[in-house]
């Protein structure tokens, strides 16, 4: 897990919280994701505001997004074989991995700017049980608010 924060942010001005509207429909990784979203939040004393619109908006907008990144790495297969004194030489090939993190960004609604992310690693299952997205987030906001005095 990593974290960072944008100095300077007053965190305790903001009082409650809403998602990114979705157009589509919810798929259950969604509906999880939230309920553990809105749980942990509302254990640090922030409101949801399920019904936020640009007339009303929450004070921070909760921005979850998954973003996959692909990896090449060159493999060495060591030694090499003598064939009527030839040597063949080391082999090497390409390795490509995808890896797939999980991106949270806080966004204060009155500046449009991103104050707080969080970012989780290794999170390549396509489903995950309430229980799993509970410990992940729990684990994601342990920084949130920022202790401001130790970075």
């Amino acid at each position: 897990m990593k974290f960072d924060f944008q100095p300077g942010v007053d965190f305790s001005s903001y009082k409650n919280f809403s998602f990114v509207a979705s157009v589509k429909s919810k798929s259950l990784n969604r509906q999880r994701l939230e309920k553990s979203l809105i749980d942990g939040l509302e254990r640090k004393d922030l409101v949801f505001k399920p019904k936020a619109s640009a007339g009303d908006p929450a004070d921070l907008v909760i921005k979850p997004r998954y973003q996959i990144v692909t990896n090449e790495r060159m493999v060495t297969a060591r030694g090499g074989m003598y064939h009527r004194s030839y040597y063949a030489g080391t082999d090497f090939y390409f390795v490509e991995s995808q890896e797939r993190y999980f991106v949270l960004e806080f966004v204060d609604s009155k500046k449009n700017e991103v104050i707080w992310q969080s970012t989780a690693y290794g999170f390549n299952a396509i489903t995950f049980s309430q229980e799993k997205f509970d410990q992940i987030i729990g684990e994601m906001l342990l920084n949130f608010p920022p202790n401001l005095s130790a970075k």
